[in-house]
């Protein structure tokens, strides 16, 4: 357990006399250095006593980032989601074509019959291939995001090759932050089965706790795409939002609201295009089965085959836009807690500082 009179996690000036800051990880000092930071006493003097801006220039420095890097960061969309895109449409493919279920009411159950279920094996390999790819892209854009030079930065390239550098790590804090939901839940459901007068107070502790590790786990993974190697993202984050609980908690809740509504907008411009790209046909309409679920009297029939033989182009199509549309709106995720990260001085590694990331 750390001593809860040690300072926390940040940049402070060098103990050892050097004309630079040492980031002290919470119980020793690390070899990482950095320049101390031009105007630091002006930019401290408009940020508040827990370190950080007002809302609006948060939001200010998230929307300015994203704009400056707007070009960088939809090629890294478009090239990972595209290749991305082929590798889970012919996963798909190959695990519906032969796919056929069919269910048939017998008086009070049913029989259920399934052709090609091996082939679903296919299909759930694509599928954490996507969440894989997806974890390298937000550290890829987090990346490019956080550069310290505005333009030409780094290439995206850089940024590309960063983010599956970092894969392990970001991987790693997000099956830790989903754990830490888990077993909230499971302890709080348990508690209500075993005892069950218990559980009207267990929901509403399960869900402060739940908010509680949602805030406490908010930098971990910022931390694991910008901090250097060796600094532990866990203790990092935690450092960073020890006694800052309700200002991020505010900061986290509007900008669950923007990105809700991002997603909104992103919906309605992704729909006239999968309509000209006929994927709509494939999901029916209002009165109409689409083609690959077919009704009968004593029960339904599903033809993966008829799902991907119809309009593969049109699935690809989709995959495509949506997976774009969906990382610009995580992409504003991303550099609004590159901005928090910054502004409580969370570390950095100097490669994305200086600008010296070597492909």
């Amino acid at each position: 357990m750390s001593d809860p009179q040690l300072p926390p996690p940040g940049w402070y000036d060098d103990p050892y006399g050097a004309p630079v800051v040492r980031w002290w990880d919470g119980t020793t000092w690390t070899e990482q250095t950095a320049p101390p930071p031009e105007a630091g006493a002006a930019a401290a003097g408009r940020r508040g006593p827990n370190g950080l801006s007002d809302i609006g220039s948060w939001l200010s420095d998230t929307f300015r980032s994203l704009a400056g890097r707007i070009g960088h960061v939809f090629a890294i969309l478009a090239i990972i989601q595209t290749s991305t895109a082929l590798v889970i449409g012919l996963g798909l493919w190959l695990a519906l074509r032969g796919f056929r279920l069919e269910v048939i009411d017998v008086g009070d159950t049913a029989e259920i019959s399934i052709d090609g279920g091996a082939a679903a094996g296919v299909g759930i390999a694509v599928v954490v291939f996507g969440a894989l790819v997806g974890f390298a892209a937000r550290g890829a854009v987090s990346h490019q995001i956080a550069a310290a030079e505005p333009e030409p930065g780094l290439p995206w390239s850089a940024s590309i090759a960063h983010g599956l550098q970092r894969l392990p790590r970001l991987l790693g804090v997000a099956i830790l932050t989903g754990l830490g939901f888990l077993v909230i839940w499971a302890i709080a459901v348990g508690v209500g089965v075993l005892v069950p007068i218990l559980f009207i107070l267990t929901i509403p502790v399960a869900l402060v706790a739940s908010v509680w590790w949602w805030v406490r786990s908010s930098m971990f993974g910022t931390a694991a795409a910008l901090a250097p190697r060796g600094v532990s993202s866990v203790r990092t984050s935690f450092g960073l939002t020890k006694g800052r609980f309700f200002a991020i908690f505010g900061r986290l809740l509007l900008l669950g609201l923007i990105t809700f509504a991002a997603s909104i907008a992103t919906n309605v411009v992704s729909a006239p295009i999968n309509a000209l790209a006929g994927l709509d046909s494939q999901f029916g309409s209002a009165g109409q089965n689409p083609p690959w679920l077919v009704e009968q009297a004593d029960g339904i029939i599903i033809e993966g085959g008829e799902f991907v033989g119809e309009a593969p182009f049109a699935l690809l199509v989709g995959l495509i836009v949506g997976g774009i549309l969906t990382g610009l709106v995580y992409a504003i995720s991303d550099s609004a807690h590159v901005a928090l990260y910054r502004q409580l001085e969370g570390p950095v590694d100097e490669s994305i500082d200086r600008a010296e990331v070597i492909v």
